[in-house]
């Protein structure tokens, strides 16, 4: 099974790898192989209002014709007070073609080349750096 790389944007081929080894992984130990659906969840177990850290990743992938595509990239931030809670802070929706930002609100994702880029750029390099614990569910 393989990824299939997304048509409107030319993404970072190391985000593809880095995905495509998650999901080469899962697919060695998964004992149920029809889910549709693939939530990989990034978690930095140290993230906190008071000390920072790295941000909660999720990207949910979806099977059709056999192959994985790309649906979403959400990363999450701790925001309010006195109580925070997760919000989206960005959210790459490849399903609907469109980008959210807490800071812009919506465009289309063809609009936000270099952000996404970027996002992802830096999000291989966490990932590298292993400052993520990561979980795998398929639905």
């Amino acid at each position: 099974m393989q990824l299939t790389t997304y048509p409107k944007l030319n993404l970072p081929e190391r985000f593809y790898q880095l995905v495509g080894q998650y999901l080469a992984s899962h697919a060695a130990a998964e004992t149920s192989p029809n889910g549709t659906l693939l939530t990989l969840n990034f978690r930095d177990p140290d993230y906190s209002v008071e000390d920072g850290g790295y941000h909660p990743v999720e990207i949910g992938l979806t099977r059709q014709d056999g192959n994985w595509q790309l649906s979403y990239v959400t990363d999450f931030a701790l925001c309010g007070g006195p109580f925070p809670e997760l919000v989206k802070e960005l959210d790459i929706c490849f399903s609907e073609h469109r980008l959210y930002n807490s800071f812009f609100g919506c465009c289309a994702i063809t609009q936000a080349v270099e952000l996404i880029t970027t996002y992802l750029e830096n999000f291989v390099e966490y990932d590298k750096a292993n400052v993520y614990q990561v979980e795998i569910t398929t639905h």
